[in-house]
């Protein structure tokens, strides 16, 4: 069994994160439908 995992890094979202980027996103994780969302990195 195959599991679908995306991994995502190095957001840098700070504290003035317009919403584009995270709309985009999550359109990306809801085409891609994993099971597994992996962030890591720098988020702010």
């Amino acid at each position: 069994m195959l599991t679908r995992v995306l991994h995502i890094s190095d957001l840098h979202f700070g504290r003035n994160v317009k919403p584009e980027p995270i709309e985009a996103l999550a359109r990306l994780i809801e085409e891609v439908q994993p099971e597994l969302v992996i962030a890591s990195g720098d988020l702010t």
